[in-house]
């Protein structure tokens, strides 16, 4: 029973060592930049492209893609009836948005930076 004690107390005492230092190695988070985008509907989740520097926001019946370095809208992707998130392929050069109707847009990336919001393909 004291062995059991002991090695339950050590347990409790390493993971919560390795839980503090894991906090710790975060560092500090501060806001960069804030955008005042505007625009109808509520939004989602949020996707970054941190290489093409695009940030995608779902906005219930369209997807705007907006430049990250300026705030500048790039494309708007309509044709949405409730879309949730953006998942990037950047190897294939496509992303897709996920509709809550059960369906995907899936859109081309490269037409996004030229402002050509007619590339979406419903599915």
């Amino acid at each position: 029973m004291y062995s059991r004690n002991v090695f339950a107390g050590f347990l409790i005492a390493v993971v919560s060592f390795a839980l503090t230092t894991r906090t710790a190695a975060q560092g500090t988070w501060a806001v960069e930049k804030t955008f005042h985008i505007g625009g109808d509907g509520g939004w989602d989740y949020l996707t970054m492209d941190a290489k093409n520097h695009r940030l995608y926001v779902p906005r219930s019946t369209h997807t705007m893609v907006i430049d990250a370095d300026s705030g500048k809208t790039l494309a708007d992707i309509p044709g949405q009836k409730h879309n949730h998130g953006v998942a990037l392929v950047p190897e294939a050069g496509r992303g897709f948005i996920s509709d809550g109707s059960g369906a995907i847009v899936i859109f081309a990336q490269d037409e996004c930076s030229h402002g050509n919001d007619r590339s979406a393909t419903r599915r």
